[in-house]
């Protein structure tokens, strides 16, 4: 069923209602579009189970039709891949030229999942007898810029409580600790290098901002036994220091990857538990008003 599903006209169909709607929004010509067929097929939790099992079933169906095994991210690549012929087609179909970036994301600990989904696109163009060198600059691979991980916090042995200690093991901490700047910047530079193998370039960030959360151990009687309250961690996220990582990292990656996509996940909804819970829009704290600095920080090298 897989290689009908790949090949329908629904695909063709698609993209010519994309490109009509396209066209009717105003949406310039040369401004740059930016195209993502789904979101972190890799994850199989909450909402995000259903496309990543439904890239599983195709993988299994692939295999025969691309000629190796195929693997859920192999067919996300795939997909992406049949999306992009799909408009290209009605592109050409409705005499309009469009600069378009169809968007692999990757998992950044993992590079080898970004590697999988290129594969499974540069088999499928190879498939319909395209030449990959052709599309690969129209591709680009993006992963999340998240800081904060707890693993890396846990494995350093810093002291959450100690937020002066914490937001040193953030900006200064070894690359080996996930999490840190080091980190974040060695993981970007892999996704880079994994893109690359494919003539690929690295678009930058999709998500991003900081995963740490309130750090805590099971107790034998099977309550959690938080490392830092709830006060702390409040102060320490949306407070000056959260604010000031979150800046130094996203400034780094900017110098280090000229050019670069920088993203946060949401500024929406209340401050909570959990640290991609920014705020609103007006949110006027510290961590909010450090995307706006990036903002002017983006300005001002466009200016240059």
């Amino acid at each position: 069923v897989a290689p009908q599903v790949i090949e329908s006209k629904a695909w063709d169909d698609y993209g010519d209602a994309f490109v009509a709607a396209l066209i009717a929004s105003g949406y310039p010509e040369d401004r740059p579009l930016y195209v993502s067929i789904a979101n972190e097929v890799w994850n199989w939790a909450g909402h995000y189970f259903l496309t990543t099992k439904y890239a599983e079933r195709m993988g299994e169906g692939l295999n025969d039709y691309l000629g190796f095994e195929v693997g859920s991210r192999g067919a996300y690549g795939a997909l992406i891949a049949r999306l992009k012929l799909a408009i290209d087609a009605a592109l050409a179909r409705a005499g309009r030229e469009q600069d378009i970036i169809y968007v692999i994301e990757g998992q950044a600990a993992y590079v080898q999942l970004t590697g999988a989904a290129l594969k499974g696109a540069k088999a499928y163009m190879e498939k319909k007898g395209e030449v990959w060198a052709d599309h690969a600059p129209e591709f680009g691979v993006s992963v999340a810029s998240y800081w904060g991980y707890n693993e890396g916090v846990e494995s350093s042995g810093v002291d959450p409580s100690n937020l002066a200690a914490l937001e040193d093991h953030f900006l200064n901490g070894s690359e080996r600790h996930l999490g840190t700047r080091a980190n974040v910047l060695k993981l970007f530079r892999g996704a880079q290098r994994e893109g690359a193998q494919y003539g690929v370039k690295l678009i930058g960030a999709y998500e991003g901002g900081p995963h740490f959360t309130r750090p805590w151990t099971r107790t034998p009687d099977g309550k959690r036994d938080y490392h830092m309250t709830e006060e702390e961690y409040r102060e320490f996220i949306w407070g000056e220091r959260g604010g000031r990582v979150n800046y130094e990292i996203n400034k780094a990656l900017a110098e280090a990857f000229p050019g670069i996509i920088l993203s946060n996940y949401a500024l929406a909804g209340t401050p909570g538990g959990q640290p991609w819970f920014e705020g609103t829009l007006e949110a006027e704290n510290p961590y909010a008003r450090s995307w706006e600095a990036l903002m002017e920080l983006d300005a001002e090298a466009m200016r240059d």
